[in-house]
């Protein structure tokens, strides 16, 4: 204990469903940890985060694995879609499915050449438990497109 009359501190849980880390089990205390200036040293990424990304696909896609099922109990969670299309295009719908069914979008780009998009949800889109999520395009005739794409989130549990 520090020499100090009070000591701060907290107890270790793992909202995911994960071990908690270095902690030896959940409800175990933990110390908080600050610089010394006293601010309190937080990490705000999701310990079950996630990325996926894609570039320079020619032509419409259909049905392309953004993140595979992640398991009983578990979801996906979207938090970051970024999307740009190259060339000449007469416009293209981005969408995300699990199954056969749409879950965001279709956003669309219109014919305007390095046309882009991003989406931050403040509250993560959540897709059904341990489902799969794809994205597919498409576009006018099937129209010969590059694209690039970056999607982030993270995986939790759910019940």
């Amino acid at each position: 204990t520090p020499g100090h009359p009070v000591m701060v501190g907290g107890t270790a849980k793992n909202f995911d469903g994960t071990d908690p880390g270095v902690v030896s089990a959940e409800d175990d205390i933990v110390r908080f940890v600050t610089d010394r200036n006293r601010r309190l040293l937080v990490n705000d990424v999701h310990p079950q985060f996630w990325s996926f990304h894609t570039d320079k696909v020619v032509g419409v896609i259909t049905d392309k694995a953004v993140r595979a099922a992640p398991g009983a109990n578990l979801s996906i969670f979207v938090t970051d879609i970024v999307f740009s299309v190259s060339g000449n295009v007469t416009g293209v719908n981005l969408f995300f499915e699990e199954g056969s069914t749409k879950v965001l979008g279709p956003y669309f780009l219109e014919n305007v050449r390095g046309r882009g998009m991003s989406v931050s949800f403040k509250t993560p889109k959540q897709v059904t438990a341990n489902t799969e999520l794809t994205v597919s395009t498409e576009s006018p005739g099937n129209t010969v497109i590059e694209t690039g794409l970056d999607v982030h989130g993270y995986i939790g549990r759910v019940t």
